[in-house]
């Protein structure tokens, strides 16, 4: 396309053809113009753009070297298509007149069809005679064409005769070296294949040939019109083409040239014969500097003697014909691969002869005895149905075919089914086939009980194709060894009845088992040993025998389409130290008697659309287990096992375990086991059920374990977890009846969450854990633990959330040796029918950080002990107990929240927002804090004490009593002690009793609600100090308190010893008969505030001011 643009460009950029003009037909040009020219060398002028070109070098006379585009549209004699042609035109001797010249010309061509390339390269000369006024020329031309199909090369000449009017030139073309090519061949339609002797024919075929044409064109032509820079011309003539063994092409030829410029020159052709018929061909020529080379000199109306330096008219194309031969006889079929005739040697019933079609061998053993058949490369052909023994051994490039199935060869007209085939007729062989390299044997029913029936041992490139093997040899069936190229099974089922079906050892090649199903009857199905490569294996199909498929120390990346296996004694799938990979994409096994799928040292496993079912009956074997295996998977699949035997078993596994989509269910022993490795293991959609065994085993596992339901019944244990560092989660655990504890976690230094479940009549703890870390147990419903609801020691971060505990017999969260961050939110922990001792009992023994939120504790009908009851031990701690409802019904109740101090270090306690009620009950304290060591800083802060309307019996409220070695503040602000629209009886209202401390006690009690009108109250608030026999300061702010249903003060301060106690008491609301008494013993100082005002700051209070201690007022009671 863009040689065409450029020829358009040409046309729109040349010179335009003159104006009218009147026209002389004697002169054939303008009026205007001259007539003939007569030119002298000597009067030339050398200023021209030839010489700018090329300068005036002594090489160059009249005329110089041009080049220049030509490019042709159309067809032309033996051509399809354009042609472009990239041309130089160079002088190489000229004489001193002008009048003789020798040049050289050359051409590069490129079609338009596929852009194939020639040229041509010539010699020449031009002399020019004075006398006639004439120019006679001769040249010789090499020329070469590449039609893309074949190469051609030729000698062309002419000979020409250049007059100032007309002009005569005769062309030869003459092919040299090869002149004929064939480029393919088809089959005639309707053409029947047949044998003859030992090879096969086709029908009637037809050749295409190309052949390069020897032949010579004859044009004469003469000027018609000349313009100012403008010739035409018109030529007409004859020419003759021919090739060996064809018609001629005898035909006409007429053309039009015109000169447009100096520069560019249009031809137009027309031509016709009987061979290439009638053609038309345009074309556009550039030359540069000019067309006929001259340095200076007229554009148009050219001379003789001016025209030596133009490029000859000539072919520049070798003339090349396309044609067809049809021959009715046809011709041997070839082998692509050979490049030679297919040979045959033929076997038929009756046949006593060489093994020719026409004269058959009667046996496959006298075909094999042929010298002919031993040496290869050949087809043994069986037309029979008959049976025959033996064995036979295969030389390289052999196929034996039998006529049964359709048969089919490659051929230089592509595949073709081999004449007699698809007859149905299968010759029965009670032997075997040895395979060599390149080899086939397709349609045989083989029967074998004393060896293989099919070897391939150090072979490759071997078809075993629509044949039945029935072996019932004690070793293999097909044994395939050191493969050096694929093998390739295809419709050849193989029964084994003793030994095994398929051996596949020391093999580095592919094998591929495609249609062809392995069937293994009291017997193995299949053995790979020392094998890489790909083998793929389709339906495998096991009964009884040692193991269905076994693979061993491999690299091979192995697909079994289909896996069935029922008895087997050992297990159906055995793979050990398989580095490569394997893929099974559906299988049923049933009752193996150590494992349905083993796996040991074994990497890429795919496992899809499994059932394994294990009787009860079978007390040893494992569904699946694996050992040191790397990257599992199994989906979509089902595991039901009613054995003792452990279901599924991982052990040291690495890189990704996954099962998905793959429920286990089990009856009785254990459903799961996970022990050592590293893997990243994952039970996604995949339930474990276990009914009278245990759901799930992992010991020191590591890596990450994420697992979904489990569902356990009258088993011992439904989780258990012991030593590792794996990240465990369980989405869900459900257990009914466990003789012990349905979670038990030991030793675990990784992390462990369980999301949720219910477990029911528990046998001991609802769930067990020691020494480990990071254990989170959340939305779990406990009913009736025998023992503990959860029971945990020497943890190290502890969340236990969301969860429900009833009817527990000894504390419903036991917790002791607790360290790090830790949170026990939300739980619900009832007692209904049994009395439970501690709702949540928790000791620290390091740093820890323990928040105890919204917990709902509730007792009907017990008597219990404390509702949360919290220890420190050595280290600092963050301790909240925070939200939580706290209930004691028509029962005995110990202390609502109690803690207790022990901790040299520093302790941050927050009770706030917590609702103790008691109704009917005897309680003890609702809060009872109680610091025996350490520093702290304690905030009880909007608790609501008694809120139940109905008469009940309480201890005391608050109670905090300080004995602690260091700094200490306590906040106990806006709490509700007892807002009953009826009676209640409580102790005291708060307690604060400081025992011992350094100069730092500080302790703030405001904007308390203690009591209501109708409460009996023993002191609204007391402060007790220095009964420990230590001198102390402490420093306690009373203030903005309402105080209400006293029976005794409602404050009363006494201060022991040499203690000192500085006091601001402010701005509480009291009742009429509310006394504030403060006792001073002997030795102790007591500071109040605005002592004075002491009545009218406090609702004009009764102040008792009591003791032999010393009373004193002060400006700031936080002063020393």
């Amino acid at each position: 396309m863009l040689r065409h643009y450029l020829a358009i460009t040409v046309l729109l950029i040349a010179s335009p053809p003159p104006a009218s003009a009147a026209f002389d037909p004697y002169h054939l040009g303008y009026e205007e113009s001259p007539g003939r020219v007569s030119y002298d060398a000597t009067d030339e002028s050398y200023n021209a753009d030839v010489a700018e070109l090329f300068g005036k070098h002594a090489w160059f006379g009249r005329f110089h070297p041009h080049f220049g585009y030509r490019h042709e549209l159309g067809d032309t004699i033996g051509r399809t298509g354009g042609l472009s042609s990239f041309d130089l035109f160079f002088p190489v001797l000229e004489d001193c007149n002008s009048d003789w010249l020798i040049f050289v010309d050359a051409q590069l061509l490129l079609d338009d069809q596929n852009n194939n390339l020639g040229s041509n390269l010539g010699v020449g000369a031009r002399r020019y005679l004075p006398g006639w006024n004439q120019t006679l020329g001769a040249y010789v031309y090499h020329d070469t064409r590449d039609t893309g199909l074949a190469s051609f090369q030729q000698i062309s000449g002419g000979f020409e005769i250049l007059d100032d009017l007309f002009e005569t030139r005769v062309n030869w073309y003459v092919p040299t070296g090869q002149t004929q090519s064939q480029w393919g061949e088809e089959l005639v339609p309707g053409s029947t294949f047949r044998f003859v002797n030992h090879q096969l024919y086709t029908g009637a075929i037809t050749r295409y040939y190309q052949n390069a044409l020897l032949g010579a064109d004859l044009e004469t032509g003469v000027r018609v019109f000349t313009g100012y820079k403008t010739d035409l011309r018109a030529f007409g003539g004859c020419y003759f083409f021919q090739a060996q063994n064809s018609d001629a092409a005898w035909g006409w030829k007429s053309r039009v040239e015109t000169r447009i410029s100096d520069l560019v020159a249009l031809n137009l052709s027309v031509q016709h014969d009987d061979i290439f018929q009638t053609t038309v061909n345009f074309a556009v020529s550039v030359q540069w500097p000019s067309l006929s080379g001259l340095r200076d000199g007229p554009a148009a109306g050219l001379v003789a003697r001016d025209r030596l330096g133009e490029t000859p008219e000539r072919l520049r194309s070798i003339v090349v014909q396309n044609r067809s031969v049809e021959d009715p006889n046809g011709t041997p079929v070839i082998n692509p691969a050979t490049g030679n005739p297919y040979y045959f040697t033929h076997v038929a019933t009756g046949g006593n002869s060489d093994g020719s079609y026409e004269d058959p061998y009667a046996t496959l053993a006298k075909a094999f005895a042929d010298p002919r058949t031993q040496q290869g490369d050949l087809i043994v052909y069986d037309h029979r149905d008959a049976s025959e023994a033996g064995d036979f051994v295969l030389a390289q490039n052999t196929r034996v075919l039998s006529t049964g199935p359709a048969q089919y060869i490659n051929s230089q007209f592509g595949q073709l089914q081999i004449p007699d085939s698809g007859s149905g007729l299968i010759p029965q062989i009670n032997g075997s086939f040895t395979m060599h390299h390149n080899t086939e044997v397709t349609g045989f029913n083989l029967i074998n009980g004393s060896g293989p029936a099919i070897t391939a041992n150090g072979v490759g490139n071997v078809l075993i194709s629509q044949n039945t093997i029935n072996s019932s040899y004690a070793g293999s069936a097909v044994y395939l060894n050191g493969l050096t190229g694929p093998v390739t099974f295809n419709q050849s089922p193989i029964t084994a009845t003793s030994g095994t079906a398929i051996s596949i050892h020391n093999t580095s090649a592919d094998v591929t088992f495609t249609d062809s199903t392995i069937t293994g009857t009291g017997a193995n199905a299949v053995d790979i040993l020392n094998s890489s490569g790909t083998i793929q294996l389709g339906s495998i199909t096991a009964t009884g025998g040692t193991t269905a498929v076994n693979i061993d120390n491999s690299t091979a990346h192995i697909t079994i389409d289909e896996l069935n296996s029922t008895n087997a004694s050992n297990s159906a799938l055995a793979v050990n130290q398989l580095t490569g990979s394997l893929e099974v994409k559906q299988s049923t096994i049933a009752n193996s008697g150590v494992a349905g799928v083993q796996l040991t040292d074994s990497t890429e496993i795919t496992l899809r659309n499994l059932t394994i079912n294990t009787p009860a009956s079978n007390p040893t074997g494992t569904s699946i287990t694996a050992t040191g295996t790397s990257n599992l998977l199994v989906a979509s699949s089902s595991i039901n096992h009613a054995g003792a035997g452990t279901s599924v078993s991982l052990t040291n596994s690495s890189g990704t375990v996954t099962f998905d989509q793959t429920p286990i269910i089990k009856d009785d022993g254990l459903a799961v086991s996970i022990s050592g490795g590293n893997a990243d293991i994952t039970f996604t959609g995949s339930d474990i059920t276990n009914t009278d065994g245990e759901g799930i085993d992992i010991q020191n596992a590591g890596g990450s374990i994420q697992l979904g339901t489990i569902t356990t019944t009258n088993g011992a244990v439904s989780a258990n977890i012991n030593g590792g560092d794996a990240d465990i989660t369980i989405a869900e655990l459900n257990s009914d009846n466990a003789s012990t504890s349905p979670l038990v976690i030991n030793n675990q230094t990784g992390s462990f969450t369980l999301n949720g479940g219910t477990f029911t009549s528990i046998g001991t703890a609802g769930a067990q854990i020691t020494d480990s870390s990071n254990v989170t147990i959340q939305g779990v419903t406990m009913q009736t633990p025998t023992t503990y609801g959860i029971y945990a020691q020497n943890v190290n971060g502890l969340n236990l959330n969301g969860n429900t505990i009833i009817d527990v017999s000894l504390d419903g969260i036991y917790v002791q040796n607790l360290t790090g961050t830790s949170s026990i939110s939300g739980n619900t922990i009832r007692s209904l029918l049994s009395a439970f001792d501690n709702a949540i009992e928790v000791s620290t023994s390091g740093d820890a950080s323990l928040d105890i939120d919204n917990n709902i504790i509730s007792s009907i009908l017990t008597i219990g002990s404390n509702g949360i009851d919290v220890t420190t031990g050595a280290g600092n701690s963050t301790i909240n107990i925070r939200g939580n409802q706290i209930t004691s019904v028509a029962n005995g109740f110990g202390d609502a929240i109690h803690f207790t101090g022990n901790s040299t270090g520093t302790t941050n306690l927050t009770i706030s927002g917590n609702t103790v009620e008691n109704t009917l009950g005897i309680f003890g304290d609702a809060i009872d804090v109680r610091y025996n060591a350490g520093s702290a800083t304690t905030s009880i802060v909007s608790n609501t004490i008694d809120s139940d309307d109905l008469l009940n019996l309480m201890n005391g409220g608050i109670y905090l009593n300080l004995n602690t070695t260091g700094a200490t503040e306590t906040f106990i602000n806006q709490n509700i002690v007892s807002d009953d629209a009826l009676a209640g009886l409580l102790n005291d209202g708060i307690f604060v009793d400081i025992d011992r401390g350094t100069n730092d006690t500080i302790v703030h009690v405001t904007n308390n609600e203690l009591g209501g009108s109708t409460d009996i109250l023993d002191d609204g608030i007391q402060i007790r100090m220095g009964n420990s026999g230590v001198s102390n300061v402490a420093h306690v702010q009373v203030n903005d308190n309402q105080i209400y249903g006293l029976l005794n003060f409602g404050l009363n301060v006494s201060v022991a010893n040499a203690n000192t106690i500085s006091l601001q008491v402010d701005g509480n609301d009291t009742s009429l008969l509310t006394t504030l008494n403060f006792l001073s013993g002997l030795g102790a100082t007591t500071k109040i505030e605005d002592i004075s005002n002491l009545s009218s700051n406090n609702s004009n209070a009764i102040v008792l001011l009591l003791g032999l201690g010393s009373y004193q007022n002060t400006t700031d009671w936080l002063l020393p």
